[in-house]
Parts: structure tokens; C-alpha cells; sequence
């Protein structure tokens, strides 16, 4: 074993440092007695000479007798000569850091239920506890049942008549009673004068074949074409009638109408007509009756609309016209 030492070492030791890894690197691996030797004390000892020879030494291992008995001081097991290096180091290293916490380990199943423990005895009675406060007073109990009624007392004896008392008010009249039979027809009268003959009415009536797109600034406007004059002889009452029928523009479309007599609107003529936006027309038509002067009257129809209409009295339901039926006959 010395031989391999020294044949590792020899090569490339020339300094302290060298020697000291080469001991590490060396006796670690292969020393065995050294270490077993020094068990006792803990540290492991060897001589170290210029030539880089090792040997391990146990100091306490054997006396100087013992050494002069090998007839070589120079090679005494328990110390080192004058030409060796004495070095020690410790068998076992510096405690490494502590390594890290290691992950949980799993949960263990869990144990089987113990059995159940013997009943304890009873215990002994406790001391009697103070009187506790008196209670709130409790509700008032349901009303008992009505009891069975008493036996009818006898009847007591009859008491002196009252004073008469003072008249009550009138009764309500009774309902009326069913008719009576019918009489006798009476005598027939005598036949009266013979009235006058009946006044027929002067018609005048006007049917418009203007057609025309009416406005939308919500004015009034005289209908086109829907205008007349009459003469009245005597003052005289007057039937005013008229009709209109159109197109509004628009779903929401509408047209407003009324009667203008010698410039004036005839009170409660104003007529609405609305359509639906499909195109087809809207009618409305109303009369009048009212008492005119004798001479001239100008009678014309005027309109207004927020949104337009068209108006041609080619279409089927398409119409306007005005008709006066004076009485001055």
C-alpha cells in the first residue's frame, strides 16, 4: 500500500499543498488501519517525508520500546522522525447544512373506531337551586262555553193600560191601482179648413272636375272648382250640404273641411277626413241648415291639411260637391 502511495504522490508533489490533497485524494480511498486505530481519539495521523512517502502513525497505539524492537526510530508507528511531517486531520467532517423541509408526506387512512368506553357511574345529586323569580301573569283563557238557558219563569199578572198616545205622521200614499176599462169611442168632429199647397225648394248643387294637389302649411284654402251663388228672393231658410273625398299623403295623413258663406265659416261645419298611406281615398260629408237674406249669397267649400293630399275626379273615389236647397218661394 505504501508503495502505491508514494508512486501517486512522487509524480507531481513539490510543495505543502500538494501533499495535503494527495492525502485526502489517497487515504481516504485506501486507509483502513489508521482510521480503525484512531478511533479512540477521533483523528487520523500520518508522517509525510521530503521523498513524499506516507505512512500513517497511531501515537497512542504502541510505546518507544516497541519502536527501538523495529531498529529503525526513523519508522516508529507512534511518532514521526526528525526528516517527516507530522499531519492530523479529523475522521469524520464539519456537519453539512441542513437540508430543505421535504414535501408532506399523504395523509394516512384513517384508524378504525375504538369501542365504546364503559358507562361512568351516576354522579350525585346537586345542591336544590334557588327559588327562581315569579313568572309573568299567563293570557287570559278562551271565553267558556254560553250555559244551557234557565227554565222560563210563570207569567206575572197583567199590568193597567197606558195612556193613549200621541198621533204618528201621515203613511206614504199606496201605489197607484190598475186602469180601468176603456170608455166608449166619442162622436167624430167636424172636418177642418183645407191647408195650403206645399213649397217646393229651389235647388242648386255644383259637382267640381278640377283636380288639383292641395297644400300642407295647415291654412285655409278655397277647394277649387267647389263654389256657387245663389239668389234669394225673400229671406228664406237654407240647406247647405257637401261631400269630399281624396288621397291624404302620408299613413297619417289628413284633410280638414268647412263652409264659408259670403266670406264668413258656417259655425259647426268643420269636417276631418284621414287616410291610411295605402292611396285609396277618405271621405266625409255633412249639411247645414241656416236663414239667409234676400239678394245674392256666395257659398264656397275651403280646406287645410298638415300633409298634403291629391285630389282628381277622374278616380272612382274621388268627389266633391256643394248643394243649397233654398225656401223663398
Amino acid at each position: 500500500m505504501v508503495g502505491s502511495i508514494r508512486r501517486v504522490v512522487g509524480g507531481f508533489l513539490g510543495s505543502r499543498p500538494g501533499i495535503v490533497i494527495a492525502l485526502v485524494a489517497v487515504l481516504v480511498g485506501t486507509t483502513t488501519v489508521g482510521v480503525a486505530g484512531a478511533a479512540g481519539t477521533g483523528l487520523i495521523s500520518a508522517c509525510v517525508n521530503k521523498a513524499g512517502d506516507i505512512r500513517i502513525i497511531m501515537p497512542a497505539a504502541t510505546s518507544g520500546a516497541d519502536a527501538k524492537n523495529e531498529g529503525d526510530e526513523e519508522h516508529a508507528r507512534d511518532k514521526c522522525s526528525k526528516n517527516e511531517t507530522l499531519l492530523t486531520w479529523n475522521i469524520q467532517g464539519l456537519p453539512g447544512a441542513q437540508g430543505s423541509v421535504g414535501p408532506a408526506g399523504p395523509t394516512g387512512a384513517s384508524g378504525a373506531t375504538g369501542a365504546s368506553g364503559a358507562t361512568g357511574k351516576t354522579g350525585a345529586t346537586g345542591a336544590t337551586g334557588a327559588t327562581g323569580s315569579m313568572g309573568m301573569t299567563g293570557l287570559m283563557g278562551a271565553t267558556g262555553a254560553t250555559g244551557a238557558t234557565g227554565a222560563t219563569g210563570t207569567t206575572g199578572a197583567t199590568g193597567p193600560i197606558g195612556d193613549a198616545g200621541s198621533q204618528g205622521p201621515k203613511g206614504d200614499v199606496g201605489d197607484r191601482g190598475a186602469t180601468g176599462a176603456t170608455g166608449p169611442t166619442g162622436a167624430t168632429g167636424p172636418i177642418g179648413p183645407a191647408g195650403g199647397s206645399g213649397v217646393s225648394p229651389t235647388v242648386t248643387t255644383f259637382v267640381s272636375t278640377t283636380p288639383f294637389t292641395g297644400a300642407n302649411d295647415f291654412a285655409w284654402h278655397v277647394m277649387p272648382g267647389v263654389a256657387m251663388t245663389i239668389v234669394l228672393n225673400t229671406p228664406s231658410p237654407v240647406e247647405l250640404a257637401w261631400g269630399f273625398s281624396a288621397s291624404p299623403t302620408g299613413t297619417n295623413g289628413w284633410v280638414a273641411t268647412r263652409v264659408v258663406v259670403d266670406g264668413a265659416p258656417v259655425a259647426g261645419s268643420q269636417r276631418m277626413l284621414s287616410g291610411s298611406g295605402s292611396g285609396m281615398g277618405a271621405s266625409t260629408s255633412a249639411s247645414s241648415v241656416l236663414t239667409l237674406s234676400a239678394g245674392p249669397h256666395d257659398i264656397t267649400v275651403q280646406y287645410r291639411s298638415g300633409t298634403g293630399f291629391t285630389f282628381d275626379p277622374n278616380r272612382d273615389y274621388h268627389a266633391a260637391s256643394l248643394q243649397a236647397l233654398a225656401f223663398d218661394h
